[in-house]
């Protein structure tokens, strides 16, 4: 959107946590226990804040919007307790705590790009990976072994509505 090559776009905070370091303040993991904690930060005085930040990087945030908890699924096992996590190696983004909370947990994170998590699941490089339940539907992470999806909301993903500024 800053170069001019696209007009709008709806990006992942942590997406664009990258460039707008405020947007970090949805990643830390069990912070925000519901849709209601949620709702209070980005329609509060802080959602104002970070929206400045992002119209200070050059894009006219419009609107939150709601992306869901992050989920995990694997091809090994359900998980239904901490201790399930240890060992198996999970695809997660490239940002330090997603990192660390799966260190934390006992699993062997790795990170990649998305385009390089689906043939990593099929090849079962990596036993499971981590997102919202809306892409394993809309990716068939189901075609790719990922039959054991655990409904932990550890963390939430808000979307942001843009448009560029030269628009």
């Amino acid at each position: 959107m800053r170069q001019g090559v696209i007009d709008m776009a709806v990006g992942s905070t942590i997406n664009w946590s990258p460039q707008v370091k405020e947007l970090k303040l949805f990643t830390p993991p069990f912070l925000m226990p519901s849709y209601k904690s949620i709702d209070a930060l980005t329609e509060g005085k802080v959602g104002a804040e970070i929206f400045a930040s992002v119209d200070k990087a050059s894009i006219l945030p419009l609107a939150w919007g709601e992306n869901g908890y992050r989920k995990i699924s694997n091809s090994k096992h359900e998980i239904r307790k901490p201790e399930d996590i240890k060992g198996l190696k999970f695809r997660v983004v490239g940002s330090p705590i997603f990192n660390e909370t799966f260190i934390a947990l006992g699993a062997n994170p790795m990170q990649m790009s998305w385009a390089d998590a689906q043939p990593a699941l099929a090849s079962g490089a990596v036993d499971g990976q981590e997102n919202p339940f809306s892409i394993y539907g809309a990716s068939k992470l189901y075609t790719v072994g990922q039959k054991f999806v655990t409904l932990w909301g550890y963390m939430a993903d808000p979307l942001i509505f843009a448009v560029s500024k030269q628009v």
